[in-house]
């Protein structure tokens, strides 16, 4: 996936991608891609811990190469929602996969609960959990600002899982990654039955990246939001 004034970049195995980059000063000037300013993507950067913290779909694109994030782009569409539009319904069955492009989320509880339960914005993932098990979603999703998100319907995704080893090991991979790091926030939010139930999970706190892989699936999420029609 390729743009004028492009290189590649090599963040290891099934993690390359080609990229835009600054104008190289210096000889050994290490290659960035280029993010504007006012560009939604640097909301997707968040500090804590003494590290940079990044949102799901960085942790999933980080595992993917450029074939499959190509193929994400072809085989999934952009729906716009309107503020108080709802995505997905408490109780009902979801088809899809959505990665947020821009805007927010609210996760609520249906009445007589009705109670707001998180805030989902740009650079996360929605329906992770339904794919998974195939269980019908415990909550609502509705926008409450302009938002755009891609869509990957979920019988092209599995069709895609089926058939590509290579792919379905990425991307799978990713969404562990994903899992992993709801669940350890939600022990960190909690804090109950650590120390008895999961030792490794004491201390919890969030995934994160290094500087260089950041910027790499900086790039890749940057792309896929405008490759996505």
């Amino acid at each position: 996936m390729g743009v004028e004034s492009s290189s590649r970049v090599d963040g290891g195995e099934g993690a390359d991608v080609t990229i835009g980059i600054t104008d190289a000063r210096s000889e050994g000037a290490i290659a960035r891609p280029v993010v504007e300013p006012a560009d939604p993507i640097s909301s997707l950067i968040e500090v804590g811990y003494g590290a940079t913290i990044v949102k799901k779909a960085f942790l999933i694109l980080g595992e993917l190469n450029n074939e499959d994030i190509d193929w994400l782009a072809r085989q999934g569409r952009k729906r716009t929602l309107e503020p108080e539009e709802t995505l997905i319904f408490e109780d009902q069955q979801i088809s899809a996969l959505y990665f947020v492009l821009r805007g927010e989320f609210s996760v609520v509880l249906d009445p007589p609960v009705d109670r707001e339960l998180a805030r989902i914005s740009t650079g996360e993932v929605i329906g992770e959990i339904s794919f998974v098990d195939s269980r019908l979603p415990i909550a609502t999703v509705k926008a409450i600002a302009p938002c755009e998100v891609l869509e990957i319907p979920r019988f092209r995704l599995t069709s895609k899982l089926n058939q590509d080893l290579g792919f379905a090991s990425r991307f799978y991979r990713g969404l562990s990654l994903c899992l992993c790091d709801r669940m350890r926030a939600t022990v960190r939010r909690l804090g109950y039955g650590t120390a008895l139930d999961a030792p490794e999970l004491s201390n919890p706190k969030p995934l994160t990246l290094d500087p260089q892989d950041l910027d790499l699936v900086r790039a890749k999420f940057q792309w896929l939001v405008q490759q996505t029609r």
